[in-house]
């Protein structure tokens, strides 16, 4: 996944970029490693990778795994306005266009994030957390809510970041977040800047 994204990013990109890409401790091996940086050397991209230390209170459920946490961990490192994407992402060309929302972007709001299409598919409250634009503002505290939530959710992270940030997000576009469970919406999925393969399953 992560080569499909990188180099989907890569090239439809108009200006150089950086890109970072954070890991749990024992959760990527060093094989692994080796190869994502050959990659990026090899296409000439901008990257860094960071271990991440895991919290006890980080959960998997279906196919979510505990990296779906490292949003709320990779922030609080960063203060500086940036671009996350979820590994089940591809990027077409115009997706830079997301930067110019997030430079633009009210100086109240902490996240902007895609609006959701009208759609028996859109089974969910609030916003994906899927392609998260942060800003500058202060990152909200979110352990203690993490560990006062209920142990059965369906995705604990999405829930969260609804609960923690509702009334401080910017909403753009569904096309910087076009989930593949809208692919009916074929006139939308024309529009798609990014695209979200958020179900179990992916096309690679």
């Amino acid at each position: 996944a992560f080569f499909v994204l990188a180099h989907s990013l890569f090239s439809t990109s108009s200006k150089p970029f950086s890109l970072l890409v954070g890991y749990f401790s024992g959760h990527l091996k060093l094989s692994y490693q080796k190869k994502i940086r050959d990659f990026a050397n090899l296409i000439g991209l901008s990257l860094t990778l960071i271990e991440l230390s895991p919290n006890s209170e980080f959960t998997e459920r279906r196919h979510l795994t505990i990296t779906t946490f490292s949003k709320f961990v990779i922030a609080d490192k960063i203060s500086a306005p940036h671009l996350w994407l979820d590994l089940d992402t591809i990027a077409r060309p115009g997706w830079e266009a997301f930067f110019d929302h997030l430079e633009k972007a009210p100086s109240s709001k902490k996240l902007v994030v895609a609006k959701k299409l009208k759609s028996p598919q859109t089974r969910f409250e609030g916003f994906n957390a899927g392609v998260l634009g942060w800003t500058n503002q202060p990152r909200v505290e979110w352990i203690t809510a993490l560990r006062l939530l209920p142990e059965k959710r369906f995705s604990s992270e999405q829930f969260l970041f609804n609960k923690l940030y509702s009334g401080s997000t910017h909403a753009v576009e569904a096309k910087f977040n076009f989930l593949s469970s809208w692919h009916a919406l074929t006139n939308e999925l024309s529009k798609a800047l990014i695209v979200h393969y958020s179900g179990p399953v992916k096309p690679w």
